[in-house]
């Protein structure tokens, strides 16, 4: 997962999410102490649907 905060560019690999925690307004990733939050308000369906997903798939392994 990779997302731009102005000049800033993060990349996070869904192994490195413990939990997402998503609530009405957006999601809370869970890396260890660090929390980062994702406003849904940037992202559609499709894209919530994927991470999701991924986050489901990436535990399973």
């Amino acid at each position: 997962m990779s997302y731009k905060s102005g000049k800033n560019t993060r990349n996070i690999a869904w192994s490195e999410i413990d939990q997402l925690q998503q609530s009405d307004l957006g999601f809370i990733l869970h890396m260890g102490k660090q929390r980062q939050y994702v406003s849904k308000s940037c992202l559609n369906d499709e894209v919530i649907a994927f991470m999701v997903e991924q986050h489901a798939v990436s535990k399973m392994n």
